[in-house]
Order: C-alpha cells, then structure tokens, then sequence
C-alpha cells in the first residue's frame, strides 16, 4: 500500500481525519535518516492538510544535528513550523515523569506540548548500533545531552535501552507511526498506525 493509503486509513486508528481536532497540535518527529528525506515530509504533511489540518497546526521536530532543515521550511506551507532541538540546552526540556528506576525523563518541550505526534523511521528490522527500536525517533534522540550521549556510549544490554526508549514514548502517549522497511536502499514496505502494529507487520516482512 502507498504511503497516503497506510497514512489515511492507519492500522489500529480511526481514518486520519478523526484523529485530530481544528485546533490541535500536530508534531511530525522524524528520525535521524528522515530528517533528511523531505519529499517525504512534505508528503506527509500535504496529506495532513488533505484530511482538515491547517499549517499552522503542524510542527517539525528536527535536533541541531540535522541538516537542511532551512530548506525545507523554504518549501513548507506558509504557516507550518519547524522547531529544532538543542540537547545540550535545558531552556528545551521539560520533565515528562519518572520512569520505573525514579528517574526524571526529560523531552523536548515541543513533545510534551502536542496533542498528537506522528512518528517517522526508516523500520530496522535487525537494529543497527545507535537504533533502539521503533520510538528511537523520540527517545534519546530529543531527550537531554546526557541521555543522548549516554545511550551511545552505554554498555547495558540493548534490549534495556530499547525497554527504557519505549517507556519514554508509553509515558508520552505515542498513537501514530509511519515506518519504512528498506531493502538494498529501496523501500519495500510502508505501515503506519499504532507502533506495536506496525512493528508486528513490517517485521513480518522483514
């Protein structure tokens, strides 16, 4: 299925249309690889417009790392917005909870202060060095400096880091996922809607 089909009719999730009010905020947080796709974001964000989202309701979510980032607000519908992260500045975190160790999690403002986020990540199957799973798109990627850096340089077993990651996104009330399964640089598979679904399908075809 192509990506407005998945996008319009997601698995787990009532059309698209229903998922958000006239006056809601709307994040689209892409991953790392993403980031960098506009065309795709674009896409993604004209279908939002298609289904009764104004411009100005629609944030992206990119960190300081990210690159092309004024670009693409040069292409974006006047009034849509683009935030980026800084992690090593506190002015942009905000304390979403504790987790189950009492420990603070902390996130990017932005986060927090939506009403409906969208996640977007190139699907890994068999997760690569820095990628913890399906909410890697949200977590350690807009947490703080020490998270971040934490998570890359961190010897614990990455089942828990991935445990901690998907904990972080639960907390956050993360509904809405798009993933693309990749193969030989192509993409093969496109799911959206609840994350467990749409890990459940691509890693069936994975």
């Amino acid at each position: 299925m192509s990506l407005y089909q998945m996008m319009t009719k997601p698995l787990g999730l009532p059309e698209l249309g229903q998922l958000f009010f006239s006056d809601d905020r709307i994040l689209l947080v892409p991953d790392a690889f993403y980031a960098a796709e506009h065309d795709v974001l674009l896409d993604i964000t004209g279908i939002f417009l298609e289904h009764g989202a104004e411009p100005p309701q629609i944030t992206l979510l990119f960190t300081d790392a990210d690159t092309g980032a004024d670009s693409l607000r040069q292409r974006l519908p006047a009034g849509a917005g683009i935030h980026i992260h800084q992690p090593g500045k506190e002015s942009e975190l905000a304390r979403l909870g504790v987790n189950d160790k009492d420990e603070p999690v902390m996130l990017n403002r932005t986060l927090i202060d939506a009403d409906l986020i969208l996640t977007i990540g190139k699907f890994a199957a068999v997760p690569g060095k820095n990628d913890f799973g399906i909410h890697s798109a949200v977590f350690p990627r807009f947490s703080g400096l020490e998270t971040v850096q934490r998570f890359q340089a961190s010897r614990v077993a990455k089942r828990k880091l991935k445990e901690e990651a998907d904990q972080a996104a639960s907390m956050l009330g993360i509904i809405f996922t798009v993933q693309f399964l990749h193969r030989k640089d192509k993409t093969t598979r496109i799911a959206a809607g609840l994350p467990h679904l749409v890990e459940n399908f691509l890693r069936a075809y994975g």
